[in-house]
């Protein structure tokens, strides 16, 4: 993979879920109404809070709201780690989207390989690299093939040496922003299950383990590694029957 890229979106898209349909631009706070932002942001477990005096939007880390209601645009679904207070932002709500003004968006694919054995294949970065260096992640790439599957076949084959005639596809999932100062990364996850377990590093990366998704944890990682993974981990098994 390159290690920099050119912003998919000068200003960042944020998918989230639509709430409540209009489109705010505004200034994000974390205070109570009344302070000078006017897009607010509401964490969960926030309740009872109305859009109020001089609020605009509202930005909720839930994706179902309960018994809140909401009389100013409305977006769910985004993670506390995604926005800072001051942040300039639009929240469409027709859309179920959050733009981060002056915040350029990367578009990236992380694939994870997995052995018959359920163990995944974890790689460290080097330092030839151009972020997160000396942290550990799964297989990535910058988005520049047409799609974000042929992406992660090529990276596997140039980080790993692992043939896409070698893997199966076995789950995508759901995009996953990651924060890093001015910049957001659209993670596409991917899950590959492999029949060949020889590794054959590039320069990208200076060793790799083969580890059960469990420990994922216990590792300096690349940001939001741990949440990519569940977005693409296979169901846990049935609960055994009681007798």
């Amino acid at each position: 993979m390159p290690t920099t890229s050119t912003p998919d979106l000068v200003d960042a898209e944020v998918e989230g879920v639509a709430i409540h349909p209009g489109v705010a631009e505004g200034v994000l706070g974390f205070g109570e109404p009344g302070d000078p932002a006017t897009i607010r942001y509401l964490p969960v477990g926030g309740s009872g809070v109305r859009a109020g005096r001089g609020t605009k939007g509202w930005i909720l880390e839930t994706e179902r709201p309960s018994a809140d209601t909401f009389d100013a645009p409305a977006v769910g679904g985004i993670e506390r780690d995604l926005v800072r207070a001051g942040d300039r932002v639009c929240v469409d709500g027709d859309r179920g989207v959050l733009i981060l003004r002056g915040v350029s968006r990367h578009d990236v694919v992380t694939a994870f390989l997995e052995r018959a054995d359920g163990q995944i294949l974890v790689l460290r970065r080097s330092d030839k690299v151009g972020s997160f260096r000396g942290q550990w992640a799964g297989v990535s790439g910058f988005l520049e093939d047409p799609t974000a599957e042929a992406q992660a076949l090529r990276e596997v084959q140039e980080e790993t040496g692992v043939p896409a005639s070698a893997l199966s596809l076995a789950a995508t999932g759901r995009l996953v922003f990651a924060r890093d100062g001015d910049r957001v990364f659209a993670v596409h996850p991917f899950r590959f299950r492999v029949g060949e377990t020889a590794i054959r590093l590039d320069w990208e990366h200076t060793e790799f383990a083969w580890i059960p998704p469990g420990e994922l944890g216990a590792r300096s990682t690349v940001p939001k590694l741990t949440k990519v993974w569940e977005r693409v981990a296979p169901p846990p098994p049935p609960a055994a029957q009681t007798k």
